[in-house]
């Protein structure tokens, strides 16, 4: 049965904590949390395992699908970054 995970960090948020307060980097730890369970089945698990890593574990899935579930999250961060930069205030999410 292949399982797969995929591990990663938010880039920042010490500095988010620093600058606008940890409510603020509350904010983007469950908008992260959120991407993720959006774009996996129910079957995973979606983990904050640290101040700002996550990992999901993915059982019976695949290389290939891992790549596109990836890919899907980190084009849906960019867009949430972007529409953020653009409507003037980054760290209201």
């Amino acid at each position: 049965m292949p399982i797969s995970i995929i591990v990663g960090d938010m880039d920042n948020l010490k500095e988010v904590n620093d600058n606008y307060g940890h409510q603020t980097g509350d904010k983007f730890i469950k908008k992260a949390g959120e991407i993720f369970n959006d774009f996996v089945r129910e079957a995973n698990i979606v983990a904050r395992v640290g101040g700002d890593e996550f990992s999901i574990i993915l059982p019976e899935t695949d290389l290939t699908t891992v790549k596109k579930i990836c890919n899907r999250i980190r084009n849906e961060c960019q867009k949430c970054n972007q529409r953020n930069v653009l409507s003037n205030s980054r760290f209201d999410v």
